[in-house]
């Protein structure tokens, strides 16, 4: 594979937004959320083998992901990508299995491989067990369908109601998603809704306000 670096496809990976609130979730919640995963499991099988295997194999995928990522920043994309094959091969029903088939998801895209990039996303979207996950499988998945031009499959995969954390992100692409066909009105009530969760000071809250004062103020206003 050739190194990843050129100029971004789209806004897919050029802003990397949803990928630094699920790191900083995973920070916060990701180990309370495996060690309850675990713990339930032993509790409702009544089974300390059972338990414990569970354990191991967190344990074990914990530390290939740990490696995946220490490659990911050494830019070491063929090492990185067979960690995460390694993590969805072997550990499928961890959590971590999820995280790394969003990584791969975003190698196969920066490496012009789109449909590989859809598989992965989609399997993340149908297997993740933390809505984190899947919100940013559904946000990434349905940017590429977006930058197809298939509007109605992108609002489809984007899905009813953001999770937690990721409002801001969520409505904005459905507004782009709705202006897209024509639904400025909508677009316009959903960009205001980004803007009202988005971090203050930011400068993505700059963009969203740019996005809202091309539509103009509306008939209500």
């Amino acid at each position: 594979m050739s190194e990843i670096g050129g100029p971004p496809v789209s806004s897919y990976y050029s802003d990397d937004e949803q990928l630094e609130k699920l790191k900083h979730w995973w920070q916060n919640y990701g180990p309370a959320v495996i060690v309850g995963v675990v713990l339930g499991l032993g509790l409702v099988g009544g089974n300390k083998y059972w338990h414990h295997y569970k354990k191991t194999q967190a344990d074990a995928a914990s530390v290939i992901y740990e490696e995946m990522l220490d490659q990911l920043k050494r830019k070491d994309w063929q090492a990185s990508k067979q960690a995460a094959q390694r993590l969805l091969d072997a550990y499928a029903a961890t959590p971590y299995a999820e995280l790394a088939a969003l990584n791969l998801a975003g190698i196969h895209y920066k490496a012009g491989e789109k449909d590989m990039a859809k598989v992965r996303l989609e399997w993340t979207i149908k297997n993740a067990s933390l809505e984190a996950s899947q919100q940013t499988a559904r946000l990434r998945l349905s940017r590429i369908l977006f930058d197809d031009g298939e509007l109605e499959p992108a609002l489809d995969k984007l899905g009813d109601k953001p999770a937690v954390g990721f409002e801001s992100e969520y409505y904005e692409l459905k507004a782009d998603l709705l202006l897209g066909k024509g639904q400025i009105d909508e677009a316009r009530d959903l960009y205001r809704n980004a803007l009202q969760n988005a971090d203050s000071g930011s400068a993505y809250t700059e963009i969203l306000q740019m996005k809202l004062d091309n539509l103009g103020a509306g008939k209500d206003k």
